[in-house]
């Protein structure tokens, strides 16, 4: 018997966040969200130095209290005044190396690249020394626009190195660019090899060894780097804890993962945004649902907009069974993606799984006027979204219109060959009710081929290929799967053996799955077994029996047979009126 994906909550989908292995160089900053008692600390202190340096700049107005009102103005964010007492310092002492590193630092945070260069000319035009020149090439770095002409900055880093071969931070950050433009990673590795020869703990061309195995493919090799780096700087240094997370992922060790997170939020890791919200997608997939429900629900308190999260509160309930927690969740999201696209707030590409979700849940319940509003949301905000065109095609074909919902699977096959479910739903409308057996096989196999192998698909490939005659493949998929739980392949076997010719086995077969089944599935189980039997009595041209089980085939309502009912019924009923 062929059959849809029954239980469409095993493809219900969480969000993850958008991780990459993070390369890092020398100045590589961590950023720091600044919390309400950060902001207090701020001005508690420069409320009480400010009045001394201001009375103090009023009395000695020199390039100390200049640069010390100038410090404290950059120490609360204010930097255009910083900028200007700087300045002002700078007109007083024009050869002042310090100044202009103030300023230049400055410029730099605010990315006031063209200005900061202007300013490091200058230096250069007072002094070359070494860490001057280091200074500029790591600025170089930083601020550098054209990437086509990467290799600008390599002799750059060249040029600097012939005063100094083993400075370190420059040959990392040779090796950084050559990683991460120049995409060299073999000769990458052997500048960050050359770092640990001179200093084994240093922790950027650590962690870069790891990136450039990750990006080898050599997950053992990765994981060893960043297990070295997080144990060299268990404190100040977040890339390394990111990119091992990255790899525990990679390699499937989602306890690991979670695990390590639990260590960077005891230790207060300032970890970037996306990590900080990937514990509760780890504790999903770690079937750890319960917990990853209670994250989600203290998370929400916080960001109460964030329809990701609801979405992925979603699947938690779902994944418990409570099926009306998670379609309001679900519809939460929906409802809150709406509003950011009616502001005009740029959309999530990852907001679309909500929508999917409340279409798979509202197939479980044949709620169809869900199904395409979900269908026309979709493709309202992106008009090539496969998943998309596969509802709406689920749609057409729960309503009956088998030619608009072929055309809608094909149309989503084009745009993403990816999907799981439509491999058994597109070969159930091809075989149960366009009875185009041989397409079906060849749906099947694409899906088999991609790695979509589940019950529901073999069990379909064995009723298409008995449908097309080729009974002893069928039986051979059927024998592979004895044992399975799907009651469907049970009832295929009956096809099978009627097919054969072993009518009361057939039929034994049919009822031991009819036990089984329930709904629809039960109803078109025993529609299609008076199908059967009535084209067996038809070729044994006993047409009164044939008749008497397309009859019964025609009482049964709500299924996707009627066109080969009525095409058998006439054929019966013209043998009839011949004799």
């Amino acid at each position: 018997m062929i059959t849809d994906v029954i239980d469409r909550t095993e493809s219900i989908s969480s969000t993850k966040g958008n991780l990459k292995n993070i390369p890092t160089f020398p100045n590589s900053e961590v950023s720091e969200n600044a919390s309400a008692e950060t902001t207090e600390y701020k001005i508690s202190i420069t409320r009480n130095q400010w009045k001394y340096a201001k009375e103090n700049l009023k009395q000695h107005l020199n390039v100390r209290t200049l640069l010390q009102v100038g410090d404290l103005y950059d120490f609360r964010d204010n930097y255009k005044r910083a900028l200007g007492y700087y300045q002002q310092a700078l007109l007083m002492d024009v050869e002042n190396i310090s100044i202009y590193k103030k300023i230049i630092d400055v410029l730099v945070k605010h990315k006031e690249f063209d200005e900061a260069e202007l300013y490091f000319k200058k230096i250069l035009n007072i002094t070359n020394r070494y860490e001057i020149l280091k200074d500029y090439v790591l600025f170089k770095v930083v601020s550098f626009q054209d990437f086509s002409n990467i290799n600008l900055l390599i002799d750059l880093i060249d040029k600097t190195l012939e005063k100094s071969e083993t400075d370190i931070d420059l040959i990392s950050l040779k090796g950084f660019l050559l990683l991460n433009f120049k995409k060299e990673i073999k000769l990458a590795k052997k500048f960050f090899e050359k770092c640990l020869e001179i200093n084994p703990n240093y922790i950027h061309a650590i962690n870069n060894l790891g990136v450039s195995y990750l990006r080898e493919g050599d997950k053992e090799n990765a994981e060893k780097y960043f297990k070295l780096a997080v144990d060299i700087s268990p404190y100040d240094y977040p890339f390394a804890f990111q990119n091992l997370i990255n790899v525990y992922i990679a390699q499937g060790k989602k306890k690991e993962a979670i695990e390590l997170l639990d260590i960077a939020i005891f230790k207060n890791i300032p970890l970037d945004y996306e990590y900080q919200h990937m514990y509760g997608w780890l504790l999903l997939n770690d079937l750890q649902f319960t917990k990853a429900k209670s994250w989600y629900q203290n998370l929400i308190q916080r960001e109460k907009h964030n329809n990701l999260l609801y979405n992925n509160l979603g699947v938690c309930y779902s994944k418990e069974g409570n099926t009306n927690a998670a379609i309001l969740a679900f519809e939460k999201a929906v409802t809150l993606c709406k509003e950011q696209v009616k502001q005009g707030v740029t959309r999530d590409p990852r907001s679309l799984h909500a929508f999917y979700n409340r279409a798979r849940m509202a197939l479980e319940t044949d709620e169809l006027s869900i199904v395409k509003e979900m269908a026309e949301n979709i493709l309202s905000m992106n008009s090539d979204d496969a998943y998309g065109f596969y509802f709406l095609g689920i749609f057409f074909l729960k309503t009956g219109k088998y030619a608009e919902a072929e055309n809608a699977f094909e149309k989503a096959l084009s745009i993403n060959k990816n999907i799981s479910e439509i491999y058994p739903d597109y070969s159930f409308l091809l075989s149960s009710t366009r009875r185009e057996y041989k397409k079906a096989i060849k749906i099947i196999l694409e899906g088999l081929e991609l790695g979509y192998k589940n019950d529901y698909l073999y069990n379909n490939l064995a009723f298409a290929l008995i449908k097309n005659g080729d009974l002893t493949k069928g039986e051979k998929v059927l024998n592979e799967h004895i044992g399975s739980p799907l009651p469907t392949f049970i009832a295929t076997r009956g096809l099978l053996e009627i097919k054969k010719g072993h009518i009361e086995d057939g039929v034994a077969y049919y009822e031991e799955a009819i036990k089984k089944l329930s709904g629809f599935h039960k109803k078109i189980a025993k529609k299609i077994l008076e199908t059967e039997l009535a084209d067996y009595w038809y070729i044994k041209n006993d047409y009164r029996r044939a008749k008497e089980c397309i009859n019964k085939a025609k009482m049964i309502e709500g299924t996707y047979m009627d066109f080969e009912v009525q095409e058998m019924d006439e054929k019966i009923q013209s043998k009839l009126i011949e004799n």
